[in-house]
């Protein structure tokens, strides 16, 4: 860092006072600055544009030749060349750290002086690489880079120091010197971290303050709840305060042998009066205080008792107007949950197989009924007549079931029906119904086929075989018709 010897020792002489509150007096200073800093910086980029115009238009003091199509570097075997490359990466790097000075002024002791050095060498760099003396050009931009990284590291131990204030004041909950702190580190490192994180945390340092002040006055006024519930918002601002968590608990324990008398003497005299709710609440009240004593126990098994006779009565009123309306599948629930509660219950037993069955029979018949191409088939038909007459001894309790039983009895009737199809062939091609039976040859034959799909084939020595698959409906109203011939030769 090119600057007067004692330079730094007085720089951290000014940071010590800004650590005793002197801070504002130094951004004062720096934003009284502001105005000829920033025209000084502007004159200076305004010069660096001249010079290179001027460079343009005397090729003798420049690197740079005319050619038919413009402005051509030298030969490459040119000495200069490195240094003048390194001094243009240089004043490149220069000239954003001035724009991000101008963009935010720094608020450490001398960075004005740190500053004008910068723009000082910038400037005599220049000169030098217009005079072509490349080296002491670079040599002169290195001196401002050093300079640029002193203030730099000067930056982050000023900022260092102030964090560390402001987290100190904040650990003292001394709400003042910890804002002050945490203004100055952020003036520094607007978007670091830790700054978003103890900014956040001094904001609510006077809410922290005022909390532990409002539980303090509670307590030596014997309001309890008051109390504990001020240590709970110290204790959200500040989760490991170890004092505030303590005096939770014992407060919370002062407070519950006050209630806990009472809220036992609520939930008997609710039980009395037959007000079950009431009583609940008081248990629930109770257990939150102390769950394994000896009185809620008690107070649970009544309530308990009541409860289950008062659900039973409920559950089978609601299975008999469910019964009524035919939705045996909700008695079935019903009446499963009443044996739950009281299985021993024979009235109950009875009716439930009744219902489970009334279920399961009608979700049978429904399922016949949703599917009735499948009644084509003889077991299939078989089971079904099986499952209607397994029904007709329930059929009186379900009009659904009954109506149900109906419309399956004439599924199967036309199901069971054989319908006409017509085969068209050459009278030479051999035919045969898979799984049914065989045709033989012909021209023009109708045969009798239930309900369904059918898979004809037909052969003929010299072709190859062909299989055509045909679908027999129950429309009375229509004759299938179907074309089969071997003509195809092997």
């Amino acid at each position: 860092m090119m600057i007067v010897p004692g330079y730094r020792s007085k720089v951290f002489g000014l940071i010590g006072l800004f650590a005793m509150g002197a801070g504002s007096i130094l951004i004062d200073a720096v934003c009284a600055r502001d105005a000829w800093a920033s025209l000084t910086f502007d004159l200076q980029i305004n010069r660096s544009a001249v010079e290179i115009s001027r460079l343009e238009q005397n090729p003798a003091v420049s690197p740079w030749k005319p050619t038919p199509l413009g402005w051509a570097v030298q030969a490459a075997s040119d000495p200069s060349q490195p240094l003048r490359e390194r001094y243009q990466n240089t004043l490149k790097h220069i000239d954003n750290a001035l724009e991000a000075w101008q963009l935010r002024r720094s608020i450490v002791p001398g960075f004005d002086q740190s500053q004008n050095l910068v723009l000082q060498s910038r400037g005599k760099a220049i000169q030098a690489y217009l005079d072509a003396d490349y080296r002491e050009a670079v040599r002169l931009l290195q001196q401002a880079i050093d300079e640029i990284d002193s203030v730099q590291q000067l930056e982050e131990e000023y900022f260092e120091l102030n964090l560390s204030l402001a987290m100190s004041a904040y650990e003292a909950e001394d709400v003042g010197p910890a804002q002050e702190a945490i203004a100055l580190a952020a003036a520094l490192r607007p978007e670091h971290d830790e700054v978003h994180l103890w900014r956040r945390r001094i904001e609510t340092l006077p809410d922290l303050v005022a909390a532990r002040q409002e539980a303090v006055d509670a307590r030596h006024a014997g309001r309890l709840q008051d109390e504990i519930d001020a240590l709970y918002r110290v204790v959200s601002l500040m989760p490991k305060d170890g004092v505030a968590l303590n005096r939770i608990e014992v407060a919370k324990q002062q407070l519950r042998n006050r209630k806990f008398n009472q809220i036992i003497t609520q939930g008997h005299q609710a039980l009395t009066e037959g007000n079950l709710t009431k009583a609940r609440q008081a248990l629930t009240s109770a257990q939150k205080i102390y769950p394994q004593y000896s009185e809620i126990k008690r107070l649970d098994q009544s309530i308990a008792q009541v409860a289950r006779d008062n659900e039973i009565s409920r559950l089978i009123a609601a299975a008999e107007q469910d019964a009524y309306q035919d939705d045996w599948y909700s008695v079935a629930q019903k009446l499963d949950a009443v044996m739950k509660l009281a299985p021993g219950h024979n009235e109950v037993i009875e009716d439930l197989e009744i219902a489970r069955k009334l279920v399961i029979t009608q979700r049978n018949l429904d399922d016949f009924v949703a599917r009735p191409h499948r009644l084509s088939s003889a077991n299939i038909a078989a089971a079904a007549r099986q499952e209607i007459e397994q029904a007709q001894a329930l059929r009186e309790y379900s009009p659904h079931m009954s109506s149900t039983i109906e419309k399956l009895e004439l599924e199967l009737d036309r199901w069971q029906q054989p319908m006409p199809v017509r085969v068209f062939s050459d009278g030479e091609t051999h035919i045969e119904v898979r799984g049914v039976g065989i045709i033989g040859t012909t021209v023009d034959r109708i045969v009798m086929l239930k309900p369904g799909t059918y898979q004809f084939e037909g052969k003929k020595k010299g072709y190859r075989n062909k299989l055509v698959e045909v679908s027999v409906s129950t429309n009375t109203d229509e004759t299938a018709t179907i074309e089969i011939i071997c003509d195809e030769p092997t």
